[in-house]
């Protein structure tokens, strides 16, 4: 089975129907797994400071390596048990709300209405005086829109001298000269996953692979790896194994968690009979109908 495509999001904010309140999708450049997980722990503690109560999260991490050199690609997956880690990782507040404050503009200054006084008596008309007064109290102070500061972000990580080496390594090879310059630190940036759009004739809701002869995967490891995620973990999934080594993993037909699923499991590592690594792929399966 050919070995899928993964679709490259970079969006901050995106439709409710394309994400979940779990996946980020995240730019990791030459950082392994070690490192990421530090990032998010040390965050999740900063959180809890700032916050004055527990912040925390089960997660899980899928960097995603070439097929060449399994080298980092530069992007991770990583899946949140707790919506409000990905909130706040996300730039907005806990409960998901935006990190907007509106607050009266200190610089709006209240207009005057001018008066028209009649010239007999010098005595103002009574319906302009009353028109002036509603004029004025209809004078509202006008909004300023503060954007405020993430609770927390990733901090970047320190390279060793090992990443630094392969960083420029990988530059040089990539602009063919070696004037380059490798960061020290590099930027964690972090966004939504978004959820694929499908091509005709897959189903949404139910992953398929095929299982080489010689790795031996029951249908309960399988259900207890992706039950992490499924909100309806008394029903789903629900994984049947087909003819010639296939199985299916079926989820909720009501959510995308199956989608967001396959980020997380596109390629999984397990080892065969003799010990060695072997891949295993994981696709929407094809729809009978």
């Amino acid at each position: 089975m050919a070995q899928p495509s993964f679709n490259i999001v970079r969006k901050k904010n995106a439709s409710s129907s394309n994400v979940d309140e779990h996946t980020l999708y995240v730019i990791t450049g030459i950082c392994d797994e070690r490192d990421i997980k530090m990032a998010i722990d040390d965050a999740m503690i900063e959180a809890s400071t700032k916050l004055d109560r527990k912040i925390t999260s089960d997660y899980r991490i899928n960097v995603i390596y070439t097929g060449i050199k399994n080298e980092p690609s530069g992007f991770a997956f990583i899946y949140l048990k707790n919506p409000e880690v990905y909130y706040i990782l996300t730039d907005r507040n806990p409960d998901g709300s935006d990190r907007i404050e509106y607050v009266d503009d200190p610089d709006w200054q209240r207009e005057t209405p001018k008066r028209q006084s009649k010239v007999n008596d010098n005595w103002a008309d009574w319906n302009d005086m009353v028109s002036d007064d509603d004029e004025e109290e209809e004078q509202k102070i006008p909004q300023k829109k503060i954007q405020h500061d993430p609770i927390v972000t990733l901090k970047p990580h320190k390279l060793t001298e090992q990443q630094i080496i392969r960083q420029r390594d990988y530059l040089i090879s990539k602009y063919k000269t070696e004037n380059v310059t490798v960061d020290e630190y590099h930027t964690f940036f972090v966004y939504p996953a978004l959820a694929p759009v499908l091509e005709a004739g897959l189903s949404p809701n139910i992953l398929f692979t095929i299982i080489p002869e010689n790795v031996e995967l029951s249908e309960e490891f399988l259900r207890h790896y992706f039950e992490y995620y499924c909100s309806n973990t008394k029903k789903y999934p629900i994984v049947r194994k087909t003819n010639r080594n296939g199985v299916t993993i079926t989820f909720d037909p009501l959510t995308n968690e199956a989608r967001f699923a396959l980020f997380m499991s596109k390629k999984k590592l397990y080892r065969d009979n003799q010990g060695k690594y072997v891949p295993v792929f994981f696709q929407h399966a094809k729809r009978f109908y």
